[in-house]
């Protein structure tokens, strides 16, 4: 079952706070409409307080016209997986994306929701363990999940979820003691042989990089200051977050500025706790502030994509920031290519090139006084 803690929440509502109607209704379109593909008619600026969607009833907003509060969405035809960032929608206390079984992910997105107190996912696609709650909201599900979802559930209860069958054999008489053949010695000796290789070709790597680096100090770069300009590069005023981050000083510090994915792999990202998960996110904030508190930012170079989940870039593209892992790739939402989906973090212009050379200032300085010092 997936679980989501009330501090997550606590913390989406605590950095959505500031948010302004205007960057609400952005959301809301490039980060929620576009991912589900309820297109808009109307081009930007966007209305949510008034014009088609809020006439009709799709939107419905608070007693002041200002901010969000429904969102009516009943058999529209929206599909994939529910949107990241459907949770910075901070005023938002009901949603109805019943009759849609094209969503079929995401679950968890939802329940994120910092206000919500009604949802109705009844006849959509979702289906397995169910998102937790808060207890305070009322829910109205679709039957094919299960597992305690700790809403005030409407309708019939979510059964629980089944439990995996233990397979085994108690019967001594089935049992058969396992036998040597002469195959079996011979996969051995196969096995044997190609791991006593691999072990040869690490020792020759190794060997490898303590010549480079004897050569380096030779040639009056020390190889321990080549260490602290890549794990000493901490950032100012969030030193605890990059102290360990080598990767992340390697996007600026390399030639072309495209880093090896490691943390943002998805095999990476299924091993991640939910706390974990959340700093990907909240990661995004030094790029934010110093993009002028706006979400969005401009391709400064283009990138072409390798893999299924990347996202190709074009200069004049513009890109909604949703997370920054810690190996200098993100991810976002363009307006042109779609997502979310993801790409090298130097790729982009605004404040992301500000905060990039803040870092490695920092990082070069902590390097040379770790080198005064010893």
């Amino acid at each position: 079952m997936q679980l989501v803690s009330v501090a997550a929440i606590a913390l989406l509502a605590a950095s959505a706070a500031a948010q302004t109607a205007a960057d609400e209704c952005y959301n809301l379109y490039a980060g929620v409409f576009f991912i589900w593909g309820f297109l808009p008619e109307s081009q930007p600026p966007y209305e949510c307080c008034t014009g088609k969607y809020h006439d009709d009833g799709t939107i419905v907003c608070d007693a002041t016209n200002t901010y969000i509060t429904e969102l009516h969405l009943r058999n529209t035809s929206i599909k994939g997986q529910a949107p990241p960032l459907i949770s910075r929608l901070t005023h938002l206390t009901f949603l109805d994306i019943s009759d849609n079984p094209l969503v079929n992910s995401g679950l968890s997105s939802l329940a994120l929701i910092p206000a919500l107190k009604t949802i109705n996912i009844a006849g959509t696609g979702f289906k397995g363990p169910t998102a937790l709650f808060s207890q305070s909201v009322t829910c109205t599900l679709t039957p094919n999940l299960c597992g305690n979802p700790g809403c005030q559930q409407l309708g019939t209860p979510l059964a629980p979820c089944p439990t995996t069958a233990v397979l085994g054999n108690d019967n001594p008489a089935d049992f058969v003691s396992p036998t040597a053949s002469p195959i079996f010695w011979a996969l051995l000796g196969v096995f044997g042989s190609a791991f006593v290789l691999l072990s040869l070709m690490c020792f020759c790597c190794n060997q490898r990089g303590a010549v480079a680096r004897r050569m380096l100090e030779q040639g009056g770069v020390p190889a321990s200051s080549e260490k602290q300009q890549t794990a000493g590069f901490v950032a100012a005023g969030n030193q605890q977050e990059y102290q360990d981050n080598s990767e992340m000083a390697m996007i600026t510090l390399s030639r072309n500025g495209i880093p090896k994915r490691t943390f943002s792999l998805p095999e990476t990202r299924k091993l991640q706790s939910k706390e974990e998960a959340q700093l990907d996110v909240t990661a995004r904030d030094p790029f934010i502030n110093a993009n002028g508190g706006t979400e969005s930012f401009p391709v400064r170079r283009f990138y072409v994509k390798e893999f299924g989940d990347e996202l190709s870039l074009t200069e004049g593209d513009s890109v909604v920031l949703t997370k920054v892992f810690r190996d200098g790739w993100a991810e976002g939402v363009s307006m042109r290519a779609g997502g979310p989906a993801l790409f090298p973090l130097a790729c982009l212009g605004g404040g992301v090139p500000i905060v990039l050379a803040e870092r490695l200032r920092v990082a070069r300085a902590m390097a040379q006084g770790s080198t005064s010092a010893a």
